[in-house]
């Protein structure tokens, strides 16, 4: 009879792997067996200073395998006032890397399920959002034909937790931190610019258009007129918001105004 192990926190110390018998041998088996869908929403608060970030893990009703690791990267800043789900437990800095990894109490049985959705995964930072980086994978661990048989492991890349993984591009925070209205109009229009590539949105009409109205904020920053910068970063910003739902979805509106809100935080607007 095969028995299913499952690794709780403790054992976060060491690779995470899968095997299952076949025949008499051991065979490698993923922990990504599912199909995920990742959500971020981002905004700035004037009165903190800070920008908050927060998540919605969605776990397909046709996945195999339940959700138990959730992560972010981020810049060079660790993160503040982190919020976990229920029987969920947040890690910095997880194996020395720049990244916030929840992890699923075991015990509690508190995984995403298939078909399931979690909320609750968030922070604040003091840095500017910026495109980074999420990972995924399952609880699922061992399958052994009997307990006293546990192979001796070897570990290898298969077993790296940044391996064998799920991932992709999500908002969180990175390295830049600025007050100076002209550099954040540079950085945004650098994010737009990398969120196009990245296939975030359309680019044709959008990206021409939003453009458009950052470099006129940015001349009249040049020209040290603020008030007429402030007004054309507001234009820039009912345009975004304008196209919510439309040719911009939620994750990339919210990354765009929370960046363009914070520029003209900076200019008292």
């Amino acid at each position: 009879m095969n028995r299913i192990f499952q690794l709780g926190i403790a054992a976060l110390s060491i690779p995470i792997i899968n095997l299952t018998e076949q025949g008499s041998a051991f065979a490698f088996v993923p922990s990504t067996m599912f199909d995920i869908d990742v959500q971020s929403d981002v905004t700035f608060n004037k009165v903190t200073g800070l920008f908050h970030f927060s998540y919605i893990v969605k776990n397909s009703p046709q996945s195999q395998q339940d959700i138990g690791y959730f992560g972010v990267s981020y810049g060079n800043t660790l993160p503040l006032n982190i919020s976990s789900p229920a029987n969920w437990i947040p890690l910095s800095q997880f194996r020395g890397e720049s990244m916030e990894l929840w992890v699923v109490d075991t015990l509690s049985a508190k995984a995403v399920t298939p078909g399931s959705v979690a909320t609750g995964y968030g922070f604040d930072s003091n840095r500017l959002p910026s495109i980074q980086t999420w990972y995924a994978r399952s609880t699922y661990n061992y399958i052994i034909h009997d307990p006293k048989e546990l192979p001796s492991i070897n570990l290898t890349d298969k077993n790296d937790f940044f391996v064998n993984s799920k991932h992709g591009a999500i908002t969180g925070p990175g390295n830049f931190s600025s007050s100076n209205p002209k550099d954040l109009v540079v950085y945004l229009r650098s994010i737009q610019n990398e969120a196009a590539n990245g296939g975030w949105f359309k680019p044709q009409g959008t990206l021409q258009s939003l453009d458009a109205k950052l470099n006129a904020a940015e001349k009249s920053l040049d020209s040290k007129n603020f008030k007429t910068a402030g007004n054309q970063l507001s234009a820039y910003l009912n345009e975004v918001n304008a196209q919510r739902g439309k040719k911009l979805g939620d994750t990339t509106a919210d990354l765009f105004a929370s960046i363009a809100l914070y520029a003209l935080a900076t200019m008292g607007q």
